[in-house]
């Protein structure tokens, strides 16, 4: 591949599978999910959860762009090995740093501005090693420049934000995650290359699963100072970081009063965050194969309007609606799927 010689990175095959060094990346990126779900918990109101999703964005777009490097070049060979152990480092930095990613605590430092220098480290590192691997490639090089402009502003807006409170704080990120987001989506595509769709899939695959792994984490963490019941029983064998914060206060609740409603964020992380999962793999689906996934919309829109319906109804009651909607869901496509 080109620039091989200089960086000695080995480029993917068609073929190419997910290694172990991916895994582990992708291990740091989940503790950094976890942190943010506990951050939201804290702050289980609507400025938390809109803080919430502007820090998620950022990680997730970044995790992306690491995951499409590993696309083009293998991650465990070369060069690329080394480079990809140093952002491994800058995203535990940043996972160290969620709790305080935007109030900082006394004492030690900032945890605002280590968030924004090590997301700038974490995105330079990324930058660098696509340059390099790029030598040679002028189309390549010229969407790279494009496109570190994005990332250095939205870094540049991440420091501004660490030295501001509030509204304004919550603005700066809004403008962050902008600048990241929208220099993506302008860049020059013919300037990417993309070697391996099996490796895509299986990468994205794996990381929702490992995802899936943090709301079990998060069942277990919500109760470990309640006394074990039937309701916890029965309330733990039923989106991923909204719902792992839903499943988090359902199971504090059942723990403490059955007849106890989740209401607010609560009940908003446990059926919007599911109706925005589905959402999202049907919007997969028709980007991918041209087909809207009806069934998965269906349901989505139901547990929206499920929402107030639902609000004055036991906290076990409302988990139990939405566990038969996912049912239904998984039976329909069961069918769907066995007549093709």
């Amino acid at each position: 591949m080109a620039g091989s010689r200089r960086v000695r990175a080995v480029g993917t095959s068609a073929d190419q599978s997910v290694t172990t060094l991916e895994l582990f990346f992708d291990l740091v990126f989940v503790f950094a999910l976890t942190q943010l779900t506990e951050l939201m918990a804290h702050d289980l109101s609507w400025r938390g959860v809109v803080r919430g999703a502007f820090l998620l964005g950022l990680l997730w777009w970044s995790w992306a762009a690491y995951s499409w490097v590993c696309n083009i070049a293998k991650a465990d060979e070369g060069a690329v090995r080394t480079v990809l152990l140093g952002a491994m480092a800058a995203m535990f930095v940043i996972a160290l740093a969620v709790p305080e990613a935007f109030d900082d605590l006394p004492g030690g430092l900032s945890g605002p501005v280590v968030i924004a220098i090590a997301y700038f480290v974490l995105r330079a590192i990324h930058l660098v090693l696509l340059w390099l691997i790029a030598e040679g490639d002028q189309v390549l090089r010229r969407t790279i420049a494009f496109f570190a402009i994005g990332k250095v502003g939205a870094a540049a807006l991440l420091l501004v934000a660490s030295q501001y409170h509030g509204i304004t704080q919550t603005l700066l990120w809004a403008g962050a995650l902008a600048a990241d987001y929208v220099s993506t989506y302008l860049v020059d595509a013919r300037g990417w290359r993309f070697n391996s769709p099996a490796h895509w899939a299986e990468r994205h695959g794996l990381i929702i699963i490992i995802a899936l792994g943090e709301s079990i984490v998060e069942i277990g963490v919500g109760v470990t100072a309640l006394p074990i019941s039937w309701p916890i029983l029965a309330a733990s064998l039923p989106g991923i970081v909204l719902l792992a914060l839903g499943l988090k206060k359902i199971l504090e609740y059942v723990g403490e009063d059955l007849a106890r409603p989740l209401h607010g964020i609560g009940l908003f992380a446990l059926y919007v965050g599911t109706a925005l999962y589905l959402a999202g793999l049907a919007a997969f689906k028709r980007r991918a194969i041209h087909h809207w996934s009806l069934p998965r919309l269906i349901t989505a829109a139901v547990l929206l309007v499920a929402v107030p319906l639902v609000r004055g109804v036991p906290a076990l009651a409302q988990l139990l609606v939405l566990t038969v909607a996912l049912t239904a869901l998984v039976i329909t496509e069961s069918r769907t799927s066995s007549r093709v």
